[in-house]
């Protein structure tokens, strides 16, 4: 049986749990792919969560597969930080929104590039409002969405397309975001794309 290794060349043990028996068990090998199924979130697996899983096939849980640098997927470059939203107040509030190139949608139901699901109802499902990045202008906007309940700037509707400055504050339902900016007109990451190897820093 093939041992699984993880991008350190240690043996990955994670925890099993055989679906047939609901018997958990520590395993350092994986099966071949025909008879083992990898599942990035653990919470699959979860008690009375086991539809659509193949009750004669061994499921890992907890386990996420690393990126191959090989193929590209695990450049970041592809699509690289420019901002950041903090939920200041509200439901989620600690947490870190990140933002970046082009047009930002916001929304909870999961089909936006930001992603505000933390229980605020007043949020809409899609497109709440959008947080748009220009690369040229090196300026952020933000913009109301298709949703009924307004999106506020500093207390204030946005009604037409309006530039964010730094520490902004935005209401969405009942949360406050706070807009941290990385990209500006001192830095965007093409200046360093466009850095040669042998410039000296």
């Amino acid at each position: 049986m093939p041992v699984y290794r993880g991008p350190d060349g240690k043996i990955i043990e994670e925890r099993t749990r055989r679906v047939r028996d609901d018997e958990i068990t520590n395993v350092k090998a994986v099966g071949d792919d025909d008879v083992t199924q990898m599942v990035a979130n653990s919470g699959a697996l979860e008690v009375g969560n086991t539809s659509g899983l193949d009750a004669d096939k061994t499921h890992i849980a907890g386990f996420k597969a690393q990126p191959n640098p090989a193929d590209g997927a695990s450049n970041a470059m592809s699509n690289p930080t420019v901002a950041w939203l903090a939920v200041v107040s509200g439901p989620g509030k600690g947490e870190i929104l990140t933002l970046g190139y082009g047009a930002n949608s916001i929304g909870r139901g999961g089909g936006d590039r930001v992603n505000l699901d933390f229980g605020d109802l007043q949020i809409s499902r899609q497109e709440h409002a959008t947080i748009t990045y220009d690369p040229r202008g090196r300026k952020f906007y933000l913009q109301h969405g298709r949703g009924n309940n307004l999106t506020y700037l500093e207390q204030e509707p946005v009604l037409t397309p309006t530039q964010l400055t730094r520490n902004a504050q935005i209401t969405l339902g009942d949360t406050i975001l706070l807009f941290i900016p990385l990209c500006s007109a001192d830095f965007d990451w093409q200046d360093i794309e466009r850095e040669s190897p042998d410039e000296p820093t």
